[in-house]
């Protein structure tokens, strides 16, 4: 099974329910720089408290979050240069 990865305004973190998905707890839940946005990650099919969510994106596979994580709104200057 492939894991998947959403990303959903920080406002409906409260609204997962984390024994459906791997992060254990919305304080654990990555987050932008901003705080705006959390990340949420599974196995398979979404589970239903992330299918009743709004503001999710499509699902992303590794490479493709890969890719966003590392982008200005995920990453500061800081942590990229130390990544080198």
């Amino acid at each position: 099974m492939d894991k998947k990865h959403i990303i959903i305004s920080s406002s409906e973190a409260g609204s997962v329910d984390y024994s459906q998905v791997l992060e254990d707890s919305e304080g654990v839940a990555r987050k932008s720089l901003s705080g705006d946005l959390t990340l949420i990650r599974y196995f398979g099919l979404a589970p239903e408290s992330v299918v009743s969510l709004k503001t999710k994106t499509e699902e992303y596979d590794s490479d493709q979050i890969l890719s966003i994580l590392s982008g200005e709104d995920w990453t500061s200057p800081e942590e990229d240069e130390g990544m080198i």
